[in-house]
C-alpha cells in the first residue's frame, strides 16, 4: 500500500507502508503528519493509521487537503533582454552596412550579457546576445577593415606612381649626363643614340635606359631626339622624354640638363 504523505500543508511525498514505519522509527515521519492512500475518505495523522504514539493536540486536527495535490513546476521562459534582440539585430545589419552597426552590436551585447548574468535567470537572450557579439565583431573588423583598405589602396597607388615617377626623373638625369659626358669628348656631338653609351662605358648599368614607368621593362623607355645635336643647341631643346605618362606627366631632359615632369597637354 502507497501513501501520500503531508506536513502543515506541504506534500512529502508517496511511501510504502515499510518507508512509513522506518520513517517513524528514524524520526523523518512524524505522528502529526498527516497521510491518504486509495479507499480512505479523508485525510488521516499517521499515529491513528499506524498506531504511533502522539502526544494528544491541544486543537482539534483540521485536515488541509481532501486529495493529492500536485506542485506545479514554472515551465515559464523568462522575457529576452531588448538589448540582446538589438545586439543580434546590429549584428546581422553589419554585413549589410560595411560594419557601421558592428559597434552596436558590440556594446549592446556585451550590456546585455552582464544584466543577464546578473539577473539570476529573470531576464533571457543570452545566446541573442551571444550571436550579436559574435557577428558584430566579425561585421566591425573584417568587413571594416575592408572597407579601410578600399580607400586606402588609391592613395597608396598615388605613392606607388609617384615613386616610379622620381625614378624615371633620376635614369633620365643620368642619360643626359652621361650625353654631356659623350659630347665633351666627341666635339660637342651627342651620341646617334643611347645604346652607344653602354657600349663605351659611360653607362655602366643597362637598367637605366629602362623607363620603371613603361611597362615592358626590357625596352628603352626613353625617346632620345639628340641625334645631330650638340651641346651648345639651346638650352630648352629636348634631348629625350619618357614614352610612358605617370599621372598624367611625362619625364622631359633638356639640353641644360635639366629634368622635370612636365604635364602631358591635352590633344586638341
Amino acid at each position: 500500500m502507497d501513501y501520500n504523505l503531508a506536513r502543515n500543508g506541504q506534500q512529502l511525498g508517496v511511501m510504502s507502508e515499510a518507508q512509513v514505519q522506518q520513517g517513524l522509527a528514524d524520526g523523518s515521519v512524524l505522528p502529526t503528519d498527516i497521510l491518504w492512500c486509495e479507499g480512505m475518505t479523508d485525510w488521516k495523522p499517521v499515529s491513528e493509521v499506524f498506531n504511533a504514539n502522539v502526544a494528544p493536540p491541544a486543537l482539534p486536527f483540521v485536515p488541509v487537503m481532501t486529495r493529492p495535490v500536485a506542485v506545479p513546476m514554472s515551465t515559464s521562459t523568462p522575457p529576452a533582454s531588448g538589448l540582446a534582440i538589438t545586439s543580434l539585430v546590429m549584428g546581422i545589419l553589419s554585413f549589410v552596412t560595411c560594419g557601421a552597426t558592428g559597434i552596436i552590436a558590440i556594446i549592446c551585447g556585451h550590456i546585455a550579457k552582464a544584466r543577464i548574468n546578473a539577473s539570476g535567470g529573470t531576464i533571457g537572450g543570452a545566446g541573442m546576445a551571444l550571436a550579436g557579439l559574435i557577428m558584430g565583431y566579425i561585421g566591425f573588423f573584417l568587413i571594416g577593415f575592408s572597407v579601410l583598405a578600399a580607400l586606402a589602396l588609391p592613395a597608396f597607388n598615388g605613392i606607388q606612381q609617384r615613386a616610379m615617377l622620381t625614378k624615371s626623373i633620376s635614369n633620365a638625369r643620368q642619360i643626359v649626363l652621361a650625353c654631356k659626358i659623350y659630347a665633351s669628348d666627341h666635339e660637342g656631338k651627342y651620341p646617334g643614340d643611347l645604346d652607344v653609351l653602354i657600349k663605351e662605358g659611360i653607362l655602366s648599368d643597362e637598367r637605366v635606359l629602362h623607363d620603371p614607368l613603361s611597362k615592358d621593362a626590357s625596352a628603352i623607355g626613353y625617346d632620345y631626339l639628340g641625334a645631330g645635336m650638340k651641346d651648345n643647341d639651346p638650352p630648352d631643346k629636348i634631348l629625350l622624354q619618357s614614352k610612358s605618362l605617370s599621372m598624367g606627366k611625362r619625364v622631359i631632359g633638356y639640353n641644360d640638363a635639366s629634368v622635370q615632369a612636365v604635364r602631358e597637354k591635352p590633344a586638341n
